[in-house]
């Protein structure tokens, strides 16, 4: 629900500055989390809606550039460059354990599934990233043509 008020928020501020395009900072790792958690919760035909560059509904052409970077790549990038970029990068206050998943929301869970597996197997988080569609086709976001 908080995403999806973002996004309309972040839509609306945009359509008032006039802007072209939004450009979000996820990384695959952040896309495969979203692709998952969307296809757990049932809502699979939303993913390319979610995670595609292209046209949104309301006219502003979303992008995510940095798709094809992990979480622990674009962390070690920021900690290389002068002046370090690191505090640009936000930490998800969400991600840690839990001490019951029952009490977990499946965003939680996938946030942190991907954030064991990315460590030591990033090509499965890879994998899972580069199943979402990278260009909705026509310009639409939803993915249909």
């Amino acid at each position: 629900m908080i995403g999806i008020l973002r996004s309309r928020l972040i839509t609306s501020l945009a359509k008032e500055l006039r802007c072209s395009s939004i450009l979000y900072g996820d990384s695959t790792t952040r896309l495969a989390e979203r692709t998952l958690s969307a296809t757990a919760k049932g809502r699979g035909a939303a993913i390319p809606g979610l995670t595609s560059d292209g046209q949104s509904p309301h006219g502003i052409k979303i992008v995510y550039p940095m798709r094809e970077l992990l979480r622990k790549e674009i962390a070690a990038y920021a900690t290389m460059t002068d002046p370090p970029l690191t505090p640009l990068i936000l930490e998800d206050r969400s991600r840690g354990t839990v001490a019951s998943s029952k009490n977990s929301t499946i965003e939680e869970l996938m946030g942190q599934y991907f954030e064991s597996v990315e460590q030591n197997y990033p090509s499965i988080v890879a994998n899972v990233g580069y199943m979402t569609p990278a260009r909705a086709e026509e310009g639409d976001a939803s993915g249909q043509p």
